[in-house]
């Protein structure tokens, strides 16, 4: 089977060698590797096309100060496979992920979704995992997520068909895969197997920007319901709470009484969703419980702070969004 592989970047020197390099090694190789930069001020180019190996041709696109969504459409467009594999630099592969996801393929499908798990080698990563929102896992497989618009096979023929990816900072693979999965007579299917390990940020500084920058673009791509308006309503339900129980002076209900009860049931339902994918040793989990909830309050305000940066970019400056001329 003929694939072509399709990599965006952006400041990647330190990743795209490895990711070029795990891919050239797979039994079933790839057509050809597609590393579509967007604009780096490394020399993440350099490193790419020094690690082209026989038999496995790499090409470097320049798409500068592209979003990931037109990067990886504007690699699809050069591909040559009739089959499009869709990764990032800053992941790693398991042996034999092309072929497995290639042998699913075989089987009459028209896009293969890769597997895919969270990188837990720190503690602030288990943390992380506990405490962010990951779509729904693999039956059987603990640790390891279902979807995900940016590790995944797919025939030339449907991307062009559902038009590619929307031009997005963030949220585009998730429409995407929305988009694919609405469109009538698809056949999706899975590779077992075939594991994607994702890096998460690496500390509490990185998370919050990471947050802040994803909110925001969520809100321009128009998926504020998606995090913002659940998290408005959990603290104005909470906030009601408090204040009908401060009006009727309860005396063995304290006001602020609901404010760690909803933290606690939150860190309670992730825990319950999660606790067999962690890796947390055991003596760090009581930490783990303090901290995560930490941590998803701490989540919580940078969405907060994404909601705030839209409001005062867009509404009181009237900036056009920069999505408006895509």
């Amino acid at each position: 089977m003929e694939i072509s592989v399709v990599i965006p970047t952006r400041n990647e020197e330190s990743t795209i060698g490895a990711i070029i390099g795990a891919l050239a090694g797979q039994a079933s190789r790839p057509s050809e590797i597609i590393v579509v930069d967007a604009g780096s001020t490394d020399r993440t180019r350099e490193v790419a096309l020094a690690s082209r190996t026989g038999g496995c041709p790499v090409r470097v696109v320049a798409a500068d100060n592209a979003y990931p969504g037109t990067a990886r459409n504007l690699g699809a467009r050069q591909c040559q496979a009739p089959w499009i594999a869709f990764l990032d630099a800053g992941v790693s592969i398991n042996g034999g992920w092309l072929e497995r996801m290639a042998a699913a393929a075989s089987e009459g499908a028209d896009i293969v979704m890769s597997p895919w798990k969270p990188r837990q080698d720190s503690l602030f990563r288990r943390l992380y995992y506990l405490a962010y929102s990951f779509p729904e896992g693999m039956p059987g497989m603990p640790g390891v997520h279902c979807f995900h618009g940016a590790f995944l096979l797919i025939r030339r023929a449907l991307w062009e068909r559902v038009g590619g990816y929307p031009p997005f900072r963030a949220s585009e693979d998730r429409q995407f895969l929305e988009e694919v999965r609405r469109t009538e007579g698809v056949r999706l299917v899975h590779a077992q197997g075939a594991v994607v390990t994702w890096d998460p940020p690496a500390d509490f500084s990185s998370a919050m920007s990471k947050a802040v920058l994803y909110g925001y673009h969520d809100i321009l791509a128009g998926r504020s319901c998606d995090w913002h308006f659940g998290v408005l309503r959990l603290y104005g339900l909470t906030g009601l709470l408090s204040a009908i129980v401060a009006a009727v002076r309860v005396s063995w209900f304290p006001w602020w009484l609901p404010w760690p009860l909803l933290m606690g049931a939150r860190m309670a339902k992730r825990v319950a969703l999660r606790w067999r994918g962690s890796e947390f040793r055991w003596w760090e989990f009581p930490l783990g419980l303090v901290a995560g909830a930490g941590l998803l309050v701490a989540t919580d305000l940078a969405a907060m702070a994404s909601l705030g940066l839209y409001v005062w970019r867009h509404q009181v400056l009237r900036r056009p969004s920069p999505y408006a001329a895509a």
